[in-house]
């Protein structure tokens, strides 16, 4: 888990997505990883991509699901906030806090739009044609810009693709990786 999502604790301060980078980087060192295949869902997308930006050594392949190279579209800006006053209505000020932090860190991420050609490694890029929080054109974006990418757009599906659609999504992925393995 990144910082302040499923089991890991919430940090006293802010965090950032090159702070997820270096915990990820740091994970990996420790684990004696010396190269993996990366994927990332929405803000992990996103930490994947930077991480990928940041050691491409360590990067075989990379996958992006409902992910956005560049700044929050404002839909999407506008939606969180809104989540984020729910959520302190409903759950409290602890649940708030720990969502307020994640759109912060996602609010304040770098735009990567202008490297993704610096991307070399096979790049499989996935999202609903129903994705509202990253909308297909921006995957198609991302695509037209790396090179050694495929992208899968997934039919009658929102954001979160590996739920909505688990066998189409799995299928996706795992002929992705038997072509990685074939190679």
């Amino acid at each position: 888990d990144i910082r302040g999502h499923g089991r890991s604790e919430v940090p006293e301060g802010n965090y950032s997505v090159n702070d997820c980078v270096e915990d990820l980087h740091q994970l990996l060192d420790h684990l004696a990883v010396k190269q993996t295949y990366l994927a990332g869902l929405s803000m992990g997308g996103n930490i994947a991509l930077s991480f990928t930006l940041s050691y491409p050594e360590k990067v075989g392949a990379l996958i992006l699901i409902g992910s956005n190279s560049g700044s929050l579209t404002e839909t999407t800006r506008k939606k969180s906030e809104k989540r984020v006053a729910k959520v302190m209505r409903s759950k409290g000020t602890d649940a708030a806090m720990k969502y307020l932090k994640a759109h912060e860190a996602m609010v304040s991420r770098p735009d990567l739009t202008d490297r993704l050609s610096e991307i070399i490694m096979p790049v499989l890029i996935i999202v609903g044609d129903q994705d509202r929080e990253a909308p297909p054109y921006l995957s198609e974006a991302m695509h037209r810009r790396i090179t050694n990418s495929r992208i899968a757009v997934i039919p009658n599906c929102g954001h979160r693709c590996h739920q909505e659609q688990p066998d189409t999504f799995n299928s996706i992925v795992s002929d992705f990786l038997e072509r990685l393995e074939a190679v």
